[in-house]
């Protein structure tokens, strides 16, 4: 039986293809270095992704707000949107540093947000 003919075949192949393409290209899609991390945030919940501000306006561009915390009446860090300022998403982000594939050394990311959002 060869797997080309048959769909599920087809399917998981394409499956299989593009779990490899982001495997090898990680460093480049993700936005940050896998080390890096925020411990006051490392319990807050994902960002999410905004088209529609506070105040109705839609931008056609995504855009992020920075997360605050602050402590609750039994000592326990509650996270909320600071919506003071919006971050939009770019594409072809500078960032974290990396090698790509190995390659050369690198800082332009696949998307990325300004500091400190």
């Amino acid at each position: 039986m060869n797997i080309l003919k048959d769909k599920r075949g087809v399917f998981a192949i394409l499956i299989l293809g593009g779990l490899y393409f982001i495997a090898i290209f990680a460093d480049f899609i993700s936005p940050y270095h896998y080390a890096h991390e925020e411990r006051l945030f490392s319990y807050a919940p994902p960002t999410r992704l905004h088209f529609v501000d506070e105040d109705g306006n839609f931008h056609i561009v995504p855009f992020v707000y920075a997360y605050k915390w602050k402590l609750d009446e039994y000592k326990r860090r509650i996270y909320y949107e600071d919506k003071s300022q919006i971050y939009k998403l770019k594409l072809f982000a500078p960032g974290d540093e990396y090698k790509f594939l190995g390659l050369f050394k690198t800082d332009i990311h696949l998307f990325g947000v300004d500091e400190p959002a």
